[in-house]
């Protein structure tokens, strides 16, 4: 154009310039001066270049492609801004969330998409225009709080704001924003998603959660059934549900209607329903332990009538039973409601798993119970707290054995109550092997403290485990005292019979030969030796037979004074021995059980010491005194200035057992051992470098009303 057509049509121009926008519409002005209108802004808004003629021809070519160009590049910048409008456009009408575009400044919602109109009932011409705080009309300050941090940040999310419909129906929403720039300002562009449904997905979920909790703490089948039921009802609002138990015991078994809420018993007009494995849809599922959703159980092929129950959905509860869930409308069920159900039936399946394992323990823990109350040998349970076994409870036997009552010695260490310190090495080294963790019974043979002194047992580790986890031991004390004295005296009996018998045999044997000689007159001595042998062999009977039955425990619980049992054989030997020197020192006024037979032990030590001096006059000293080293037991001390007991019988007594390489000469000191261990005490053997022989007996000590009352105090 030229300056005329410029001057002249300049409004029209301009109006097409604009309706033109937004692609490029080139204006090039040729003019014949380079003074016209340089400085007219008019011009300057309308005019894109300016060539004054004449030109060459290149030039004007160069300005012309550069503003053709310009306007193809404009063009096709223009078709995508419309594309990606159009874009937007579809995204933000065809969301699956409602969508608003809100104005701060303005508070006002902008734009709106069809979804934003369905989630609140409005018209969206009404939403249009309309403030946020509409939507939000209980949370206005939260709300604010939200767009300002939205716009500060440039997004933000929050599930703490509801939405008001216009019904005035109060819904869960989450919502995420953005921040963007619309005509030069910011704005927040609000994507709102419905999530009543989840929240109250959730909600049920934590119901669930408590329900699971009293599930867990019913203890019966019944009750289980009642809080299954009592939750299909009030927190899924289920009318029809029932659960449905196995009757094991039924031929054939069946499943039997074991709680259901009332609706279910009106139905079922007070007729519990059963069905066999595998019969209808209850047993079917509980056949095939799947679960199933039926949306018109009517048009199912079943011979059951179901009245006005359309919909069904059935869980298999394991091997227990079934639950059901029914509805008079057909499809009533969806997925959801499937899969939040299904979490009740697990907890209840588990809950009946439980109530069945804790039914079969309880049983095992009776039957075990009425094992540890009666059982004849003490036991007592331990846990084992830094290698200690501790006490948690100990049956009436280990109660008359060690003379503790339970309830006095719970949580104290069983080593101190029954290990004497000669037995503790032996003691650790048994707690060693049973903390090991081996499965297996441990046992071994140990002295233990008794409420009537020191016996033999047989001891046995028993370890208590769950799921591979050490919980304690049961420990059990068999009484072998008796039994290890009977097997020492066969022994003991056994060799007098094979050796010393046979000895004697032989000398009464060669004097009988030697008189039935007729040309060899039978010597004196000779004819002494054998009348000696056989003196020997009747005493040795004597002592043998008074061995096998004086040893046996007596029935007598009197106590009798320590002192009365000294002085009374002290007073027979003086007159049986005159020319012995036998004194006695008593320190102490204890006193010990009648069936201790201390007056038999003392009178065979004494004689034993008299009849096998080497001194021209034999000397017995008998010291009675309380024991240094424990309370509750008496010392006493028989020493002699004969040559010393051999040491070959010292070996015996101390391994308790006689072989052929080894073994003593007569039974005195064996019955000494015996009536000192059953005693409950202990029996030691010493020499004085062939200046005399050793004897201690250490017994416990019982009071003056022993055996009139218990023996349940600790001494600590």
């Amino acid at each position: 154009m030229d300056e005329s057509m410029l001057e002249i049509h300049y409004s029209r121009l301009h109006q097409l310039k604009e309706e033109s926008n937004p692609v490029f519409l080139p204006y090039l002005l040729v003019s014949t001066s380079t003074d016209t209108h340089p400085n007219d802004q008019a011009v300057w808004d309308l005019v894109d270049e300016i060539i004054t003629i004449p030109t060459e021809k290149r030039a004007l070519r160069h300005r012309l492609v550069n503003l053709l160009e310009r306007r193809e590049l404009s063009a096709n910048l223009s078709t995508e801004l419309e594309q990606q409008r159009d874009l937007f456009r579809n995204i933000f009408e065809s969301s699956n969330d409602a969508v608003f575009i809100i104005d701060p400044e303005s508070e006002e919602i902008r734009e709106c998409n069809p979804q934003a109109c369905d989630l609140l009932g409005y018209p969206r011409d009404e939403l249009r225009s309309s403030s946020p705080e509409v939507i939000h009309p209980d949370e206005k300050s939260e709300f604010r709080a939200f767009v300002t941090d939205v716009i500060e940040n440039g997004r933000g999310y929050t599930t703490a704001l509801t939405c008001r419909t216009k019904d005035g129906e109060q819904l869960e929403a989450e919502i995420s924003a953005s921040a963007l720039q619309i005509d030069g300002r910011p704005h927040v562009l609000a994507s709102v998603r419905d999530i009543t449904t989840r929240y109250e997905q959730r909600q049920v979920l934590n119901r669930l959660h408590d329900v699971t909790t009293e599930l867990m703490r019913a203890p019966t089948n019944p009750e289980i059934a009642e809080v299954t039921i009592a939750a299909a009802k009030q927190v899924f609002e289920y009318d029809i549900a029932g659960v449905r138990l196995l009757n094991e015991e039924a031929t054939p078994e069946t499943l039997e209607l074991v709680d259901a809420t009332n609706e279910t018993y009106e139905r079922l007009d007070a007729t519990s329903t059963v069905y066999e494995r595998g019969e209808s849809v209850v047993g079917g599922v509980f056949a095939e332990q799947e679960p199933t959703i039926l949306d018109d159980i009517q048009s199912s092929e079943t011979p059951f009538e179901y009245g006005a129950i359309r919909s069904v959905m059935c869980f298999p509860l394991g091997e227990h039973g079934v639950l059901s869930i029914g509805a008079t409308e057909a499809a009533s069920f969806d997925g959801t409601d499937a899969e939040l159900t299904s979490i009740l039936a697990a907890n209840t399946t588990a809950a009946l798993t439980r109530a069945q394992r804790e039914q079969a323990l309880s049983e095992q823990t009776e039957y075990f119970s009425a094992l540890f109350e009666n059982a004849t040998d003490a036991i007592a349970e331990v846990t084992f707290e830094e290698d200690t076994p501790c006490i948690q409870d100990v049956n009436p036997e280990f109660e008359q054995v060690f003379g503790y009552e339970s309830a006095n010695i719970r949580g104290n260490s069983l080593t101190d109550l029954v290990v004497p310190p000669s037995e503790e090495a032996a003691s650790q080294s048994l707690i060693a092997r049973a903390l090991t963790g081996a499965r297996s019974t441990v046992e071994t043979e140990g002295r233990r403290k008794t409420a009537s002194g020191r016996r033999d047992f047989l001891i046995r580790v028993v370890p208590i485990q769950q799921n591979g986890e050490s919980l304690g031991a049961y420990i059990v004390y068999t009484d072998i005292t008796e039994q290890k004295r009977r097997d020492q005296q066969l022994q003991v009996l056994n060799r007098v019979l094979r050796h010393n018998i046979r000895n004697k045999l032989n000398v009464v044997r060669g004097v009988v030969e030697w008189s039935l000689d007729d040309e060899r007159d039978l010597p004196t001595s000779l004819a002494k030796n054998g009348l000696d042998a056989v003196d020997e062999l009747l005493n040795l009977s004597e002592t043998a037979r008074t061995l096998s039955k004086g040893t046996n425990p007596e029935q007598n619980l009197e106590p009798v004074p320590i002192a009365n049992l000294i002085e009374q054989p002290v007073t027979a030997l003086r007159e049986q021995y005159p020319n012995a020197e036998i004194s006695m020192t008593i320190e102490t006024d204890e006193w010990v059980a009648g069936t201790v037979q201390v007056d038999r032990a003392l009178k065979e030590l004494c004689e034993n010491a008299i009849k096998h001096s080497n001194q021209a006059t034999p000397s017995v000293s008998i010291t009675v005194e309380p024991a240094e080293d424990e309370t509750g037991r008496v010392t006493i001390t028989v020493e002699d200035n004969g040559p010393g007991i051999p040491e070959e019988q010292q070996a015996v007594l101390r391994e308790g057992k006689e072989t052929q390489l080894q073994h003593g000469n007569g039974l005195g000191l064996w019955a000494v051992h015996w009536i000192v261990t059953i005693a409950g005490g202990d029996l030691r053997l010493s020499n004085d470098d062939g200046q005399g022989a050793t004897v201690m007996l250490k017994l416990p000590t019982v009071g003056s009303n022993y055996g009139l009352q218990n023996h349940s105090e600790i001494q600590i």
